[in-house]
């Protein structure tokens, strides 16, 4: 992706349309053991978080919603790394969390990077907690994944099925790189999704190891979303 299309980017003006989904979702984590479904489509929302996007490892896929948490574009070695990843990368709708700022750095951040987007949502710290609350009818006491947060979201947004790929709640590590980072939000995960699956939110994986330890249905136990 050019410079110039994330300059052109930089310059958009502030979306107030938050997305919908009516169709199938699909939730990109950073975690390992990710995999594409073999009956995801481009009828299929493709949703990544920071920089998942890298662990699809195909540079043709464009996410249709990106999730970037503020801390994922700070200058830890973690954030270092996946700032490196998501270099010269596009979506087509980016969400970012509103920091009340009048110049917000993000923006700059990722126009540095050449990262370009269609359109910018700037959503609110209590948008997060509403997705969290709707999917488990309470605010958990420990924080949750803003992987896990996306999946709620695309309930929120009234995805049909929600494909959770790229989950752990026992491996540590990202798909993009070998630095076997450290795994965040375990607890607050593996609340969170306990308390949506006895709701019924339509959440499913791919992954029989992050199925059996966290509660979350296979895709195959289910039937096979269509477009």
């Amino acid at each position: 992706m050019s410079f110039s299309s994330a300059l052109k980017s930089f310059f958009r003006r502030r979306s107030k349309l938050k997305p919908t989904i009516k169709k199938n979702a699909l939730v990109f984590g950073s975690g390992p053991g990710s995999s594409i479904p073999t009956s995801f489509d481009q009828s299929w929302c493709l949703v990544t978080i920071n920089a998942s996007q890298a662990a699809t490892h195909d540079d043709t896929i464009t996410p249709d919603i990106t999730l970037i948490g503020t801390s994922t574009l700070r200058n830890k070695p973690a954030n270092r790394e996946a700032k490196e990843v998501l270099r010269g990368r596009k979506t087509r709708t980016l969400l970012l969390f509103d920091r009340g700022k009048l110049i917000d750095n993000q923006r700059l951040k990722l126009l540095m990077l050449g990262y370009s987007y269609d359109r910018v949502v700037f959503i609110s710290t209590a948008d997060r907690i509403d997705w969290i609350r709707d999917a488990t009818g309470i605010e958990p006491v420990d924080k949750p994944s803003n992987g896990v947060a996306a999946a709620f979201l695309c309930a929120s947004l009234g995805a049909k099925k929600i494909v959770m790929t790229g989950f752990s709640l026992t491996k540590e590590g990202h798909a993009y790189n070998t630095k076997n980072r450290e795994r965040a939000h375990v607890a607050g995960d593996r609340e969170a999704l306990k308390l949506a699956v006895s709701r019924n939110v339509p959440i499913v994986t791919n992954q029989n190891d992050f199925s059996a330890e966290s509660g979350v249905p296979l895709l195959e136990t289910r039937q096979q979303p269509t477009g």
